[in-house]
């Protein structure tokens, strides 16, 4: 018996154990690249987003894993701005938050200085003057 054919005998032997066995392997290898799906999807959701808006460079706090609970000082966003070169600055604040339905929803916010608000497209009403948090606008 050497080390080749001990494994092969035992796997020939419990035929039930060898089938679970893969069976739970490719279940597994299943679940992983569902999940690498998922989280590239979410990425190049995010990405095109940013590039819709006109995203050259996210600031994140230094050792952040994940961009969406990042946290920076407010303040940031005038040093920002005032660096050559700079077109402009768009800060945002959001949160993951439970809807009634019990599904999960993603609610974001814009700073008024930050430009989003007039490129963003209107399906109805017209653009409000500030101060934005008067009169929200509706699309």
């Amino acid at each position: 018996m050497n080390a080749l054919t001990f494994p092969l005998r035992n796997l020939r032997s419990h035929p039930l154990r060898t089938a679970l066995t893969a069976a739970g392997i490719g279940a597994a290898l299943a679940g992983l690249l569902a999940l690498v799906g998922l989280s590239r999807g979410v990425d190049r959701a995010v990405v095109m987003s940013l590039q819709d808006r006109g995203t050259d460079m996210v600031a994140v706090k230094k050792g952040s894993v994940e961009i969406l609970t990042a946290v920076l000082d407010e303040g940031l966003a005038a040093k920002m701005r005032a660096v050559p070169g700079v077109a402009s600055v768009m800060s945002s604040l959001g949160d993951m938050v439970a809807l009634e339905s019990g599904e999960m929803a993603y609610l974001a916010g814009w700073s008024e200085e930050g430009g989003f608000w007039r490129t963003l497209p209107l399906t109805d009403g017209k653009r409000c003057l500030p101060p934005w948090w008067r009169f929200p606008p509706l699309s």
